[in-house]
């Protein structure tokens, strides 16, 4: 378990909850998941619940869409969009 911050659509408003981990949930719906994750060596997950970077120090931004669908990354500046990485199956 995870120190938690769910704001569903329920009429009660957010919800946190927590444990001895040091992992931060951020869960959004009606039947709360989990949409970002903060880990104890601070990577950040987008749609994984373990985000993680087998790079020594580094940190990582880890982005997981579901099947049929892409990750992708925009870059802005000052509000417009600069660019964007994205990645698919193939």
């Amino acid at each position: 378990m995870s120190t938690k911050l769910s704001a569903g659509t329920v009429s009660s408003g957010a919800v946190v909850s927590s444990d001895t981990t040091g992992i931060l949930e951020i869960q959004s719906g009606s039947t709360p998941t989990t949409a970002i994750t903060v880990d104890t060596s601070q990577n950040v997950g987008i749609g994984t619940s373990s985000p993680s970077f087998s790079g020594g120090s580094r940190r990582a931004l880890t982005l997981n869409a579901p099947t049929g669908q892409l990750s992708i990354l925009e870059l802005g500046v000052n509000g417009a969009l600069a660019g964007y990485i994205y990645s698919n199956a193939s």
